[in-house]
C-alpha cells in the first residue's frame, strides 16, 4: 500500500468509521472503497468515476477533497511507471537469433492479417470470392 491508501485508511480509522458505513452514505460498494486504500486502482472502473470516488470519500473522513484527487491522480501516475516497467519483453535478445525463426526474428510490420475472422465469414476483402465473382 502506498502513501495516497495509506492516507486515506489511517484517516478513516483514527475517526472510527467502517468501509461499510462509507459505503452507506456514499453509495460506492465496499470493494471499490477497498481499492482505493490498497491503491489497486485497476479494480475501479476508471475516468471521472474514480475522481468521484476519491472525493466522497475524502468527504466522508474529513479530508481535502482536492488535496485528496490530487493525491490519487500522483498515485495513479506512479502506479502506471510501476506497471510498465514491470511488463515483460518478449523481443529476441539483440544479437541472439530466435528459436523460431532460425536465424531470422520476422519484421511484425510486414505480416499482413487475415481477411478471414473466421472460416467462410465474408469481409470486403473476400466478398467477390464468396458470391462467385
Amino acid at each position: 500500500m502506498g502513501a495516497f491508501g495509506e492516507k486515506l485508511r489511517k484517516q478513516r480509522e483514527q475517526r472510527g468509521i467502517a468501509l461499510d458505513a462509507i459505503s452507506n452514505t456514499t453509495k460506492i460498494s465496499p470493494r471499490m472503497l477497498r481499492a482505493l486504500e490498497d491503491e489497486h486502482f485497476d479494480q475501479l472502473p476508471g475516468g471521472v468515476f474514480n475522481k468521484g470516488f476519491v472525493r466522497a470519500y475524502a468527504r466522508q473522513v474529513g479530508l481535502d477533497e482536492e488535496e485528496a484527487i490530487t493525491d490519487y491522480l500522483t498515485a495513479l501516475r506512479e502506479s502506471q511507471i510501476r506497471q510498465q516497467s514491470i511488463l515483460p519483453d518478449f523481443r529476441a535478445p539483440a544479437g541472439k537469433p530466435s528459436e523460431a525463426g532460425a536465424g531470422h526474428t520476422p519484421d511484425l510490420r510486414s505480416i499482413q492479417p487475415s481477411t478471414r475472422a473466421f472460416p467462410g465469414s465474408i469481409c470486403a476483402a473476400n466478398f467477390g470470392e464468396a458470391v462467385g465473382k
